[in-house]
């Protein structure tokens, strides 16, 4: 099947962005921390260093960057996104002046309030989801079918992850993998057709397979991860194959989960995915966990790997147990909304 006919025209991306933390942890410091030798560090996770909360940064105020970047770039009024999804899969606890901790019960509310002191009228309504490290491909199919049904004229995504934070008395297989970031993305009504294909599914034996302890410390079952997420990746791949009904040649550029190095490898040759057509940027910028989908997507935005007109598919896999998939054709100039949104 074409992509280009798979679905109505349709909804798409029209703006990422991504924002990292100033602090980087690299692996000469993780290792005079944890007595390893960085070679053996980058050997075990595929990754060099990692962005962590540095002093007097907040995760709300860098999480605003990033939206404002992405809803200035769309192009868009912000009062045409009526609806803000933010996700993050971590408790919501969160410095503030640098000593008093305070557990938010919408942190979205408050990004929504933050962007509204810096001139940004976004949204008549915001909502929170979560889904482990698929929570952004959750987003994106809520996104679509709320703005694909007219209910919504444009969608505000935002994810933020602060896990350096619970990670001092951590394992240390989950302190030299783990790393902090914000990303958001915006979604519209085009006239070309722009999202192609989902596919989701949850296993709930792995409910416990990752857990914070007294909210202060971040617990990963690595072997149990390890053994799962591959072939969670073969699954999420075969099933967006199936639901789309596009051919793997059809696909231009896959963006997968960004979690161990070793992980991803196995999970690509599982599904068969050839690793030129990958774009994996945890050596610099580690796993964020729940927005390192997000976050990849915005960073190779970045680096110019989002062609126009290009096939993108996105995989995920987490904790739960989770996996889903998402596929999109990219475009690179702003398009016009298609007709009446109301």
């Amino acid at each position: 099947m074409n992509p280009t006919t798979a679905q109505k025209p349709g909804v798409s991306i029209v703006a990422t962005s991504v924002r990292y933390p100033r602090g980087i942890v690299d692996n000469e410091t993780l290792g005079a921390e944890i007595g390893l030798q960085p070679k053996v560090i980058e050997r075990l996770t595929g990754i060099q260093k990692r962005p962590h909360l540095a002093a007097g940064e907040t995760l709300q105020d860098l999480a605003a960057d990033a939206c404002e970047e992405a809803i200035l770039s769309s192009g868009l009024d912000p009062s045409n996104l009526d609806l803000m999804i933010f996700y993050t899969d971590v408790p919501t606890t969160m410095p503030e002046n640098g000593r008093t901790l305070r557990r938010y019960y919408d942190v979205g509310a408050h990004l929504q309030h933050l962007l509204r002191q810096r001139g940004l009228e976004v949204g008549g309504q915001s909502f929170n989801i979560a889904g482990s490290c698929v929570s952004f491909l959750l987003a994106l199919e809520v996104a679509c079918g709320m703005v694909r049904t007219r209910a919504r004229q444009g969608v505000l995504i935002v994810g933020a992850t602060n896990n350096s934070f619970f990670l001092k008395d951590a394992d240390v297989n989950t302190v030299m993998t783990f790393s902090d970031a914000t990303a958001a993305t915006v979604l519209a009504a085009t006239e070309k057709p722009g999202f192609l294909g989902f596919w989701g599914r949850t296993d709930g034996r792995g409910f416990d397979a990752g857990y914070y302890e007294d909210y202060r410390t971040l617990w990963i079952d690595r072997k149990r991860v390890a053994e799962y997420a591959p072939r969670a990746m073969q699954l999420a791949w075969h099933g967006l194959l199936q639901s789309s009904g596009l051919s793997p040649g059809e696909i231009d550029l896959v963006i997968p989960h960004q979690a161990g190095l070793r992980i991803v490898e196995k999970g690509l040759e599982l599904a068969g995915i050839p690793q030129e057509k990958v774009f994996l940027c945890l050596r610099d910028h580690g796993n964020s966990g729940a927005t390192a989908i997000q976050a990849a997507l915005g960073e190779a935005g970045r680096q110019g790997r989002l062609q126009d007109g290009a096939v993108i598919a996105l995989l995920g896999f987490g904790t739960g147990w989770h996996c889903g998939a998402a596929v999109f054709r990219h475009h690179s100039r702003p398009l016009p909304a298609v007709g009446s949104f109301r």
